[in-house]
């Protein structure tokens, strides 16, 4: 009887795992029977724009020329709890778009993709959890769900975010951590993860975005598009 107590916890917690991700993620990450990647990225969102989106195909682009056995099938957005988004803003906490709205409108960032998908796990906790808690729900969730496939997960994060996350946390994981920088910003990283290569080899990834912007374009924030509204 106790072997099947056992096994029944075992089965119900792996299908609150299935349920806490959204169908709308679980309907677009189709995995094949090889190698595969995920991108996962954290955030604020407020509001979303479309860099948070660009920087998906960025990294897509150099993560199967690095990775060349694992296809990228897809992406998620995971917006973050609001007690993170108040301790974030605690500034200027009146410029907070309320949770669910925030999570509506990276459901509408993402509707037309047929990869990017919002992962509404984070944010519908009773409390805040940190990134290495969101990748671990993540990876949990790909082996429970694709169970015949190597799912290789890639945190994707901006410069800030990556200089503060844990190298050996990540790399006993078995997960990747990657940011998509312009110009400026990427020869400051870059000087930082060549001086502490011993800490950062094999985990960090940095993806250097040459494109040429339009002035509307080039340097928009979160933040600048709230000094609009």
């Amino acid at each position: 009887i106790g072997d099947m107590r056992k096994q029944r916890r075992v089965q119900e917690k792996k299908m609150r795992l299935a349920a806490e991700l959204s169908g709308d993620a679980a309907s677009k990450i189709k995995l094949p029977k090889h190698k595969c990647t995920i991108l996962v990225q954290t955030g604020v969102y407020n509001p979303v724009h479309v860099f948070h989106t660009r920087n998906f195909y960025l990294a897509s682009q150099y993560c199967e020329d690095r990775f060349k056995s694992s296809k990228v099938v897809g992406g998620l957005l995971s917006p973050t709890h609001e007690t993170n988004a108040r301790n974030k803003h605690k500034r200027d906490v009146q410029m907070l778009i309320p949770a669910p709205h925030r999570l509506a409108m990276c459901h509408l960032a993402v509707k037309d993709s047929s990869w990017l998908a919002v992962d509404q796990w984070e944010i519908t906790r009773r409390a805040h959890l940190d990134y290495l808690s969101v990748l671990q729900h993540v990876k949990a969730i790909c082996a429970m769900q694709f169970p015949d496939c190597d799912v290789t997960v890639v945190y994707l994060c901006g410069e800030y975010n990556l200089l503060r996350s844990a190298p050996d946390a990540l790399r006993e994981m078995g997960v990747h951590v990657l940011t998509v920088a312009r110009l400026q910003e990427s020869e400051t990283l870059r000087k930082h993860l060549n001086a502490n290569a011993g800490k950062w080899k094999g985990v960090a990834h940095l993806v250097e975005d040459q494109t040429t912007l339009d002035r509307a374009l080039d340097g928009l924030t979160s933040q600048k598009i709230r000094m609009q509204m």
